[in-house]
């Protein structure tokens, strides 16, 4: 998520109905990009510089999860590079 995104209010508002998403499906160890959680880890591509911060991440029954909040105005070369690297971690 671009950082001019993550600090409007309509994403700030989308962040608190996504946490809340993931408490009430049993998830746990959660990390996000909301005040009174911890940021999650930036993930990178090892063949490439730059990386992002998943919007949140949590475990449930010994997994990974990552959630990402999407939005239209993103880079599609941005947006391009976080899913490859999401469908590498999906692979794992």
């Amino acid at each position: 998520m671009l950082q001019t995104n993550v600090e409007t209010g309509k994403y700030q508002s989308d962040m608190e109905k996504a946490v809340n998403f993931v408490l009430n499906r049993g998830f746990e160890d959660i990390k996000a990009r909301h005040g009174d959680y911890e940021e999650p880890a930036t993930l990178r591509m090892m063949d490439q510089e730059g990386g992002f911060v998943p919007d949140i991440t949590a475990t449930k029954n010994g997994g990974k999860y990552y959630f990402e909040i999407a939005n239209r105005n993103e880079d599609a070369r941005q947006v391009v590079g976080k899913w490859k690297l999401m469908s590498t971690l999906a692979r794992m």
